[in-house]
């Protein structure tokens, strides 16, 4: 295989994740495409790198400590000016978020999915998944069997 760029100019990324293995294997994969990467491990890490950079799509968890993907997600669409329109993809791994905070995991999410190009990838995913679901974020297609090195480290 040879390295390859999946995207035609640079991208640049927010990654927003406690958990740095899931944080190191998503950033690993996404600068192998030529992307940028930014990487913060809670809410108000992110939003002090929203206020100083633009991000043509972010990356958030639900369950992080001091502020969670659900913060992320409002000011983006609410609060923060000019990036109401940045695609976000949401990675959870399910409902311990909402349990622990005596939510209903499925009502938030069903709130959630209804913003505006907001889509939700959950945990366990592949490479491909991910890969896919960011392409689709970027509108382009992703094949899934291009020669495009995509790391050893997945």
């Amino acid at each position: 295989m040879k390295w390859g760029r999946l995207f035609r100019t640079m991208k640049r990324i927010l990654l927003v994740d406690d958990i740095i293995d899931v944080q190191s294997l998503v950033a690993g994969l996404l600068r192998n495409t030529g992307a940028h990467i930014d990487a913060a491990s809670n809410g108000n890490e992110a939003s002090k790198l929203l206020a100083t950079h633009q991000y043509d799509l972010v990356i958030t968890d639900l369950n992080m400590p001091v502020e969670d993907g659900f913060s992320i997600i409002y000011k983006l669409r609410n609060t923060i000016s000019g990036v109401r329109e940045v695609p976000i993809i949401v990675i959870t791994a399910g409902n311990t978020f909402s349990v622990a905070r005596g939510l209903d995991y499925n009502k938030s999410i069903e709130e959630i999915t209804k913003i505006n190009k907001l889509k939700i990838l959950k945990k366990p995913f592949s490479k491909h998944q991910l890969l896919e679901m960011v392409c689709e974020s970027f509108e382009m297609n992703y094949k899934r069997d291009e020669e495009l090195w995509l790391g050893d480290a997945w």
